[in-house]
């Protein structure tokens, strides 16, 4: 229960995530995209009513809907274990490092998630290519990381 363990395991979420979102783009329909920007939405109105539980699902909703499209099941697999893995883990390593969960649940840093999403489908309505799509995902969950590595920083 280390800072680079959960590093690492962020990578490798990132990397994975962005390549199964490339892969899902293709089947995304029309409803798919303007479901996302509707839990899009949610996320804003859950940030301006400062609930982090709401926003946390909504975000995940988000994330859900689009890896619900993508054919590659196994790679799906794995992020999904990868993920609770890394929730279970930020649990642990958050609850002794409590100012760095609150940055990076605080309200700067959903007004990046929010955008991000906002390019994400932006990107998704114009049948952006796979590289793209990739890694405006991949960026979007290597932002914690940089933020968590500032404020560990900050605190040493």
């Amino acid at each position: 229960l280390d800072r680079e363990t959960w590093a690492q395991l962020l990578e490798s979420v990132a990397v994975t995530e962005g390549y199964s979102t490339a892969l899902a783009a293709p089947h995304l329909t029309a409803t798919d995209v303007r479901e996302l920007a509707t839990i899009n939405k949610r996320m804003r109105a859950a940030l301006r009513d400062e609930s982090v539980q709401a926003f946390s699902d909504a975000n995940r909703a988000f994330h859900t809907r689009i890896l619900s499209r993508c054919p590659n099941t196994i790679m799906v697999g794995q992020l999904r274990e990868a993920q609770a893995r890394l929730d279970s883990l930020s649990r642990a390593l958050f609850s002794r490092e409590q100012g760095v969960l609150l940055r990076l649940l605080g309200p700067k840093m959903g007004q990046i998630a929010i955008a991000d999403h906002e390019a994400l489908i932006e990107a998704l309505r114009e049948n952006a290519g796979p590289a793209q799509i990739e890694r405006l995902t991949r960026e979007h969950v290597l932002v914690h990381l940089r933020a968590a590595r500032e404020e560990f920083a900050r605190k040493t």
